[in-house]
C-alpha cells in the first residue's frame, strides 16, 4: 500500500507529537520466541 507523501507527512508528525506530549520517550519491548523441536521417537 502506497502512501501519499501529504498523508505520510501528516501520519508522522502525529506520531511525534503523540510521543513528545506523553513524555517525548517510546519504549518498545521486543521478544523473540525460540521454539525447539526434535524428531519424534523410532522403535527400531
Amino acid at each position: 500500500m502506497k502512501v501519499e507523501e501529504a498523508d505520510r507527512k501528516m501520519l508522522f508528525e502525529g506520531i511525534h507529537s503523540a510521543i513528545k506530549k506523553h513524555g517525548g520517550i517510546i519504549t518498545v519491548y521486543y521478544t523473540m520466541d525460540l521454539e525447539l523441536a526434535r524428531k519424534p521417537y523410532e522403535d527400531k
